[in-house]
């Protein structure tokens, strides 16, 4: 396996330049457990020296300290995200004077944040390369209302709380077809990258996560379904190249929250009403709902899309162990459209040759797509990650806790 949140909160290519030697902040906030290495391996510090970290960098914000530098990301989310960098000096006293450091942080609705952080862990406990995730203490998030204002000038702190998580360096899927790195992946690459695919796309279907490759919608009767036109979102995915850019190093997956898909039947009945806020990793505009509003902690339970959601998983799982080349045609399609549709962003157009090629590369790796989705329903079916999705719930909203525990019933 390749070493291991509505679009991308990490590190770009735009978003490195000048700072060749960057690497993730995990001296100032992150740590490895002793002994062991990799991804698993990080844990996170104590709240307290978290808080002590992000103090002295803002402070080297405010002196101006050369190379310490907090800016809006230069792609993906629409979000209120924030990237920092600088010298390991700017995040503490510890740290050789040549070592940059970077850190993502992200304003989360409260209602969203406890969910984004429990699948964030769920993720993880499942096998996928995912950020290592600190909630911010109030006195330390404070620090950073005003810069993300200057940033973001519609900010209000209110109903947000600030996550902090390290760098992941690299490119998302749009910018390694923009760059014309995708054409040069050797097909063994491809091979490794669609099996990810498909192990993340398994896990995004059991999470209830909409909004990376299995991408589906509410139909009118409220149940849900795989969409005519997918297109992935390639802003939800990390990939790291070698420098000869043919061979992949790692592929991370971000934004990993349980989303409720936009689509709304125009009327739907009381019973069916939710609020789709507790879903949303980002701000949405409110909509009226069509029946009469319900007390919140009535809209809290969310039954009928927990239902919904959990009817999909079961007809997913249920098809996937008849016919898997339904989904992974789905999943595949959703993959090319994505990639063409970041190829047509570029300014000067590609080939009809190398757009053969990239069809030709994703039908090659079709049979690894296939693995790729039985590895990650076995991995669902595990006695161990199913040990640990039941810890995790109970960190989320009591949305997520159903949700997951009748998918596990499921399965089980």
């Amino acid at each position: 396996m390749i070493p291991a949140v509505t679009g991308s909160s990490q590190v770009s290519v735009d978003d490195q330049k000048g700072s060749p030697t960057e690497r993730p902040l995990k001296r100032a906030l992150f740590e490895r457990v002793s002994g062991q290495s990799g991804p698993m391996a990080e844990r996170l510090v104590t709240p307290e020296r978290t808080e002590a970290t992000l103090s002295h960098f803002k402070k080297s914000l405010s002196d101006g300290v050369l190379g310490a530098d907090l800016r809006a990301a230069a792609h993906g989310s629409s979000g209120y995200t924030l990237v920092g960098r600088g010298p390991a000096q700017a995040f503490g006293p510890a740290g050789p004077d040549d070592q940059q450091m970077g850190i993502v942080l992200k304003w989360i609705p409260r209602k969203a944040a406890k969910d984004e952080r429990a699948c964030n862990d769920l993720a993880k406990a499942f096998g996928l390369d995912v950020p290592v995730m600190q909630s911010v203490p109030q006195s330390a998030s404070t620090l950073f209302v005003s810069p993300t204002k200057k940033e973001k000038p519609s900010f209000t702190p209110g109903p947000f709380e600030l996550i902090a998580m390290n760098r992941v360096e690299g490119m998302n899927l749009s910018q390694l077809c923009c760059s014309g790195d995708i054409f040069r992946l050797k097909q063994s690459s491809w091979n490794q990258m669609m099996r990810e695919f498909g192990k993340a796309a398994m896990f995004d279907i059991f999470s209830g996560n909409f909004d990376r490759f299995a991408r589906f919608e509410m139909n009118a009767d409220g149940t849900y379904a795989l969409i005519q036109k997918p297109e992935a979102n390639p802003g939800n995915v990390m990939v790291h190249t070698t420098p000869q850019k043919r061979n992949l190093s790692s592929i991370s997956f971000i934004d990993n929250t349980s989303l409720v898909p936009p689509s709304i039947p125009e009327i739907v009945e009381e019973e069916s009403y939710f609020d789709g806020s507790l879903f949303e990793s980002e701000p949405a505009a409110p909509a009226a709902p069509a029946s009469p509003a319900r007390s919140p902690s009535r809209q809290s339970e969310n039954p009928a899309v927990v239902r919904g959601l959990n009817a999909f998983f079961i007809e997913m799982t249920g098809q996937l162990r008849k016919n898997p080349r339904i989904l992974s045609e789905h999943i595949s399609l959703a993959v090319e459209n994505a990639i063409l549709q970041s190829i047509n962003e570029e300014v000067g157009d590609r080939t009809p040759q190398q757009i053969a090629e990239i069809r030709s590369s994703l039908q090659e790796a079709q049979r690894d797509l296939n693995e790729g989705l039985i590895q990650g329903l076995d991995r669902l079916r595990s006695a161990e990650f199913q040990r640990s999705a039941r810890d995790i719930a109970v960190r989320g909203s009591r949305s997520l806790q159903e949700l997951l525990h009748l998918n596990l019933q499921s399965i089980s």
